[in-house]
């Protein structure tokens, strides 16, 4: 959900961007920042923008690489599981031996 609300913050920001960009005015108005209607100059506006996008993106970068190592966990808890697993039913396996002698 939170990788979806940054993906569609990313889509506002870039169609902001372009606004600006395509603006020909030296002051702008804008309300995607702060969630109020404020002025900016367009230099200003462009470079604040940017920077927003470049968080947004490195957040999401941020969330694929935290699960891409789950992921890794994951195997490696499963190898683990799978090894206790062996384990425990050779452990089985020699108790019940050791009790029918």
């Amino acid at each position: 959900k939170k990788m979806s609300n940054m993906q569609d913050r990313l889509i506002e920001l870039n169609a902001e961007i372009e606004r600006v960009i395509s603006c020909s005015q030296n002051e702008i108005f804008s309300d995607i920042l702060h969630g109020a209607r404020q002025r900016f100059t367009k230099l200003e506006l462009k470079r604040k923008l940017q920077d927003e996008h470049m968080k947004c993106w490195m957040k999401i970068s941020q969330w694929r690489a935290g699960i891409i190592n789950m992921d890794r966990e994951i195997v490696g808890i499963e190898a683990d599981i799978d090894t206790h697993q062996t384990r425990l039913n050779e452990r089985k396996a020699a108790l019940l031996q050791f009790d029918r002698q």
